[in-house]
């Protein structure tokens, strides 16, 4: 770095004293500075520092500390410090006493301290000399030298992970900050703009706002307002009177002013804005525009106080088109900017973000995290750890997924919060959410969503759980909803973390929750919020327990806690067609004994022609669940699964056996108008099966099949495998390798033996995996001797990407329908792909 550049930061006021004296060059709501004004106020503060140093003796090492507050003599005293060449930190006069004694203590409890206002002075302990930032003018000193890479400033970050770090920059980053911030006041004016000024709405003790602290020394002017003292509606008024230019604003606090501001009204002056702090959602852009000069541009991107003169930048034009969902980050600031590193060895694996280039110097007093999150590469080039995870998309601009800290364990999954934000921002009439974890009672983790409605939302938790189940992967939905008039905020503007995490949490409830209507309601009630690691008061008697998170192994847990206290076996099935606590509660008090059965009836109240769904060889109704809730309340679904399998009863050995079962079931449950049957994987050839057995029976029939396998879709596994000798396979083990393979064997032995038994003898329903395996076998085997016959009704294929189905149909359906859907063989029925394939079906069923 030149000597020059730091020349402009140290000395840049009084140039501008020199060149405009009489120019503004900061204000806020009671009054103002010219740059002479201004220069000689600083100049003064910075004599009385360099006194107390040559007095007091005290080393270039020490460390300034500021009281600031949101006014222009917080800017004095930061200015007085970099005129005087002293590292300084701006503590916030918010803070505090006790958190004003832990910081100076952190800085070795320097003797001298600057406050923006005499009466800060009680802050800080006896035995500190207090310099007052209103001091009157007396013999002001002009800038001294600065080293590039000495410490400049060290800044306190919000602490929301625990202890507030102690981010140290020096006086290479401290003039990038500048730079920076100069270049868009710059860039805000050759838009169009008739002023060079911006205005700060953070806090100077945080990087924003100290970079919006250096605006003087570009020759710009400052206005310098604090938010959090005036409504949305005066705030934009302030801005329009100001005639601000360049507007640094916090996402949230934008998505608020655009609700005040009548859209007759533009704030002409602004042609550049930069949103930071937060994401930033497509949805916000068009209502911004609107607000704005014509011309205006939009900045958001990515930064932290470790980097702070930016890492990802994207530039939202007037022509730029609008997306959907989150904005992204953009492009990197510079071509090596970033780099990717994976969290595991894993071919998937999630990256983190290591900035390259400008980054701070380290942590304050702490070596180890310093050491941890900072390094060199051998190029010399210094790096930062971020712990933020990025990905990039297919046109080659990149997306923030959330930071490492955020990522918990769902269901044994690991999850990104940022995920499930995402695809909360997409619907419309929420105007601003965080998902969050939180613990549960059981040492667990659980993702809550905090949301803040628009004013005119008719949005519903059903309308919101609907739109997140249809396009998120089940441990991607948060188990429980809250709405929030305003999310709480940190002093910064940023939605306050720590604050909700560590809050009560009440879940969004559209009507008034009735209590549990008796001793058995008020059981299940418990036994299911135990089952799901909810609090008893945060599940309802009428809620639907599979939005809430219910799964196939707390469904079981469940379940097993009805059967304990006597109320019989309950199947999954069961639970799928009785979904709320009430429900299951009617149902056990039925004086009719539940049995299992291979039929399970979903929907029952729709006015439609039902729908007739055959899982694979080993599913249940559990398989089709999300599909059938795409499909609607209105249409009615009976799933019909395999005898014998999951419910008492011979296992059908044939598929002309089991269509017969099949068959049976249909004609007894539908006794006229056209039978539509869906067939999933394995299933599809008892479905195709029983449609012939229909037809032969007078019934018009119609088939869907969903990937559907016919025989001979595993004809190419065995044959892919070569050879292998003896003697190969002794070369290619070692001695503890062979060793183990023998000592296995009658393991394995015992295993195929146990397999043979239960194909010949199933037995019982059961967990076990031999048996299931057997299943598999005797499924396998069926499949295999079945030789299916032309079709002479209609046939419709959805099968997945590379699959070798429609090959295999074609050559027994002549006019086969074959379409292409999103998914694999085992997704192609879970979020998102289950919206699109149920609206491909409906089209069918209603054809």
């Amino acid at each position: 770095m030149s000597a020059d550049s730091l020349n402009e930061l140290a000395g840049g006021v009084r140039h501008w004293a020199e060149a405009t004296p009489d120019t503004v060059a900061v204000f806020d709501a009671l009054t103002s500075l010219t740059f002479d004004e201004f220069d000689a106020r600083v100049g003064t503060l910075a004599r009385l520092i360099l006194e107390f140093r040559a007095d007091a003796g005290v080393s270039d090492s020490m460390v300034l500390p500021i009281i600031v507050t949101r006014s222009m003599w917080s800017m004095v005293a930061i200015h007085a410090a970099i005129r005087s060449g002293v590292a300084f930190a701006a503590l916030d006069a918010s803070n505090p006493p006790q958190v004003i004694a832990q910081l100076l203590h952190r800085l070795d409890q320097p003797g001298l301290a600057i406050v923006a206002d005499l009466s800060l002075a009680a802050l800080l302990p006896a035995g500190v000399r207090v310099l007052d930032a209103r001091t009157a003018i007396d013999d002001p000193v002009g800038p001294q030298p600065l080293r590039p890479d000495a410490l400049a400033a060290v800044v306190f970050t919000s602490g929301s992970t625990g202890q507030a770090k102690g981010v140290m920059l020096d006086w290479t980053m401290l003039w990038a900050l500048h730079r920076r911030f100069s270049d868009d006041i710059a860039a805000a004016a050759a838009a169009g703009s008739a002023t060079t000024r911006a205005m700060c709405l953070a806090p100077f003790s945080f990087v924003a706002g100290l970079a919006a602290s250096l605006t003087p020394s570009g020759g710009h002017s400052l206005s310098v307002v604090d938010p959090t003292v005036l409504d949305p509606l005066a705030l934009l008024e302030r801005i329009d009177s100001d005639q601000v230019s360049y507007l640094p604003i916090v996402s949230s606090l934008a998505a608020t002013l655009l609700e005040r501001w009548p859209k007759e009204r533009r704030l002409q002056s602004v042609t550049r804005v930069r949103v930071f702090g937060e994401a930033f959602s497509w949805d916000q852009v068009a209502p911004l525009r609107q607000l704005l000069n014509p011309a205006a541009e939009i900045l958001c991107g990515y930064a932290a106080s470790e980097a702070p003169n930016g890492i990802f930048l994207n530039v939202i034009t007037p022509e730029t088109p609008i997306g959907v969902g989150r904005v992204h980050l953009g492009l990197p600031t510079a071509p090596d900017r970033v780099r990717f590193e994976p969290l595991s060895d894993e071919p998937d694996s999630v990256c983190q973000m290591v900035v390259r280039g400008l980054v701070a110097l380290g942590y304050l007093g702490e070596p180890e995290l310093t050491a941890a999150r900072f390094g060199t590469d051998p190029d010399g080039t210094r790096w930062w750890r971020s712990g933020d995870i990025g990905e990039q998309l297919p046109d080659g601009a990149y997306r923030h997924a959330g930071r490492i800290d955020d990522l918990v364990k769902i269901r044994g999954k690991l999850v990104e919060p940022a995920e499930p934000e995402q695809a909360l921002r997409r619907i419309t009439g929420i105007r601003n959410v965080i998902v969050l974890p939180h613990g549960t009672r059981s040492g667990k983790q659980r993702l809550v969503a905090h949301l803040e409605l628009d004013e005119s939302s008719t949005l519903t938790a059903a309308d919101v759980r609907s739109q997140l189940t249809s396009s998120l992967a089940p441990h991607l939905v948060p188990a429980l909803l809250m709405t929030h008039a305003q999310l709480p905020r940190t002093e910064r503007g940023k939605i306050d973390r720590v604050a909700l995490q560590g809050g009560a949490v009440t879940p969004w409830r559209t009507g008034t929750q009735r209590p549990p209507n008796g001793p058995l309601e008020q059981f299940i009630v418990d036994s299911a919020a135990a089952a799901l690691d909810l609090d008893p008061d945060q599940l309802g008697p009428d809620e639907d327990l599979w939005d809430f998170g219910l799964d196939s192994f707390s469904a079981i847990e469940l379940a097993a806690r009805l059967a304990d206290e006597g109320w019989g076996d309950l199947d999954l099935n069961t639970l799928i067609g009785h979904r709320t606590p009430a429900a299951l509660a009617l149902l056990l008090r039925s004086t009719t004994p539940h049995k299992p059965s291979t039929v399970t009836h979903l929907n029952s109240t729709g006015t439609r022609p039902p729908v007739f769904l055959i899982p694979g060889e080993y599913g249940n109704a559990l398989g089709f669940n999300v599909l059938i809730r795409e499909l609607g309340a209105d249409q009615p679904a009976i799933v019909i699964e395999a005898n014998g399998v999951h419910t008492p009863g011979r296992v059908d050995r044939t598929v002309s056996r089991a269509a017969r079962r099949v068959t049976d079931q249909i004609i007894r449950l539908q006794t006229d108008g056209r039978i539509d049957i869906v067939g999933y994987s394995a299933g599809g050839v008892v479905a195709y099966e029983a449609a012939h057995q229909l037809r032969a029976r007078g019934r018009e029939v119609q088939v869907v099949l969903l990937d559907a396998v016919l025989a001979g879709s595993n004809a190419t596994l065995s044959a892919s495998r070569p050879a292998t000798s003896f003697q190969t396979k002794m070369a290619a083990h070692s001695r503890r390798q062979l060793l183990a393979s023998i000592l296995y064997r009658p393991r394995l032995y015992y295993r195929r033996a146990a397999v043979l038994y239960r194909y010949a003898v199933p037995g019982r329903p059961s967990t076990s995996v031999i048996r299931r395996r057997a299943i598999e076998r005797i499924n396998s085997r069926a499949g295999a001797r079945y030789t299916p016959q032309p079709a002479a009704f209609p046939v419709v294929l959805f099968h997945v990407a590379n699959s070798p189905q429609p090959q295999r149909w074609a050559r027994v359906v002549p006019n086969l329908q074959s379409t292409e859907v999103g998914g694999g063989h085992a997704t192609m029925l879970a979020p998102p792909h289950a919206r699109h394939l149920a609206a491909q079906l409906a089209a069918v069923l209603a054809g």
